[in-house]
């Protein structure tokens, strides 16, 4: 298949360049969820909330934001799972000639090592 560009700079490209004060988009999510997570989490404790209430508030505000903002989903890949999940699941393999088979879940595909010829 004819590839074009690089891939090489295809990595520099896609790396993430510094917005505000040498932090990319994800430090500037990590640092602005930091302190929503401790503002929210001191008003909560200032109004006497329940100490079990306030915790799992700020569980649930600042573990996505250490998921995203620290790469972790970038390393589990948990974007293309979730597409690779919710698209249709109709694949087309294409050749190097630019053949192209469509393979369906009902197909019968024979192994390699099997032959006609071999003792049942």
């Amino acid at each position: 298949m004819n590839k074009l560009g690089s891939l090489f700079l295809d990595d520099f490209i896609k790396e993430n360049k510094p917005i505000f004060f040498q932090l990319t988009g994800r430090g500037l999510l990590l640092v602005i969820g930091a302190v929503m997570t401790l503002g929210v989490t001191f008003l909560l404790f200032f109004f006497g909330y329940p100490d079990f209430l306030v915790a799992a508030i700020a569980l649930i505000l600042f573990a996505p934001t250490i998921v995203f903002g620290l790469g972790i989903d970038r390393k589990l890949s948990l974007v293309e799972r979730f597409y690779f999940w919710i698209l249709t699941k109709r694949r087309i393999y294409q050749l190097e000639n630019q053949d192209r088979k469509e393979y369906h879940p009902r197909d019968f595909i024979q192994e390699k090592t099997v032959r006609e010829t071999d003792p049942v």
